[in-house]
């Protein structure tokens, strides 16, 4: 089984919003008291605290302390269950041979960086009709607006709500059956990335999306130089602060919902989706300090490819689906008819070779080249990879168990070198 995560628009009355800001601050302080209490242990004694003790611990504090008994123990629970996270995350990452900044030492937080709070387990949850109700919890009935149907609340295995800006949103995670992908996919498609358009598949259909419209971008930089004219720490910083976010989250949505749109009609219509294997950390540096290098790095900023990726992948495993991420070295460099390398400048937007005189799209040419790198080209079959992403059904695909999976496990297929596959146009 694997958790699915359902996003919902929530609706809090005037004394749900005042409560729910409350619990906010309630949490942020109790993780940051329990990551304190394990720095202190840690230092004086030389071991850490459990998480068990610490839950020992919250019940002899809601005992004493009646302001602490006041909230829910659920919620207290789930923030003393992410400093033990936080910790266990570590750890994994310095097993694996991480170092430096990647360990990710857990961090004191602050307001502004605390939006989300949770409950370690929703049993005390009820579906309504007109939304989520847990009595002395949320002092009444949360109003929620779900843009489709959601599955039995049965299944739900955790619920957690999360602010941003002056909105609320809920977090439904439910437990769904694993599907086994095909093994042998009929309609595969392959796409690459690129600074034109968002994505080109194999097929030589080109997705976008909207760009940033002129009456957005201008009041980003209006209010970007308002902000940074302000005195910190003042009520007007914090005003910018909030217009400034709202208009960011205002574009951020606009583009989610076109990205949305994006992989899951590509999921819908195909089989399996290849992908490069891009270092977008990288990309996002490249280009230079001139006014193309900006330009460049502002593309990549606004078309977010990272963010289709990971909507790829995971859909992709959600709905049976194979996909797979591809060396992206010469992609576009050579054929997708013959394997010869036809060198290009970054200025050239078509395909010309001479050797079997193939004319198309430079990104159309690498998307092809993407697909037959996968093994998906012509016959679904590929000598020239070590590990063909459709060897076996749903290899390499795994649903991570949880509400915050950062990314699902996904096939890396490497193949250096040219393509041993010739692809006919």
């Amino acid at each position: 089984m694997a958790m699915l995560t359902f996003v919902v628009r929530a609706g809090p009355t005037k004394r749900q919003h005042a409560r729910l800001a409350d619990y906010l601050d309630h949490t942020r302080h109790l993780y940051n008291a329990a990551l304190e209490e394990r720095i202190d242990c840690y230092r004086k004694t030389g071991r850490s605290i459990s998480n068990a003790e610490q839950a020992r611990g919250l019940t002899e504090l809601r005992r004493d302390a009646p302001e602490y008994a006041a909230y829910p123990r659920r919620l207290q629970r789930w923030a003393i269950n992410l400093v033990d996270a936080a910790y266990r995350g570590m750890f994994t990452r310095h097993r694996k041979g991480e170092r430096g900044r990647q360990i990710g030492f857990p961090s004191f937080r602050s307001y502004r960086f605390w939006n989300s709070i949770g409950w370690d387990d929703p049993v005390e949850f009820t579906m309504r009709k007109r939304g989520l109700r847990a009595g002395k919890s949320l002092g009444g009935t949360l109003r929620l607006r779900p843009d489709r149907e959601l599955p039995p609340w049965e299944k739900c295995r955790a619920v957690r709500l999360c602010r941003d800006g002056d909105r609320w949103f809920a977090h439904l995670s439910y437990e769904v059956p694993d599907v086994v992908a095909k093994p042998a996919p009929l309609r595969p498609v392959g796409i690459d990335l690129g600074l034109i358009h968002l994505a080109v598949r194999s097929d030589g259909v080109a997705m976008d999306v909207p760009r940033q419209n002129e009456a957005d971008t201008r009041a980003k930089r209006v209010a970007g130089r308002a902000l940074a004219r302000c005195r910190k720490r003042s009520k007007r910083r914090r005003r910018v602060r909030d217009r400034l976010r709202r208009i960011e989250a205002r574009i951020a949505r606009r583009r989610n919902a076109r990205l949305h749109v994006i992989s899951a009609r590509l999921t819908h219509h195909f089989d399996a989706v290849a992908a490069e294997d891009l270092n977008l950390r990288g990309l996002n540096r490249a280009g230079g300090g001139g006014a193309q290098g900006r330009g460049i790095r502002r593309s990549w900023r606004d078309r977010a490819p990272g963010l289709l990726i990971n909507q790829l992948a995971w859909k992709c495993e959600r709905d049976g689906r194979q996909f797979a991420r591809v060396d992206p070295r010469k992609t576009s460099i050579e054929c997708s008819g013959c394997g010869v390398e036809v060198r290009k400048r970054l200025r050239d937007r078509m395909h010309r070779c001479t050797e079997c005189d193939a004319v198309l799209g430079r990104d159309h040419n690498a998307a092809r080249n993407i697909a037959a790198r996968a093994g998906w080209g012509p016959g679904c079959a590929n000598p020239g990879v070590r590990g063909s992403a459709s060897s076996a059904p749903g290899a390499g695909l795994h649903l991570k168990h949880g509400s915050d999976a950062a990314g699902p496990r996904t096939r890396r297929v490497d193949t250096r070198g040219p393509p041993s596959l010739s692809l006919s146009r």
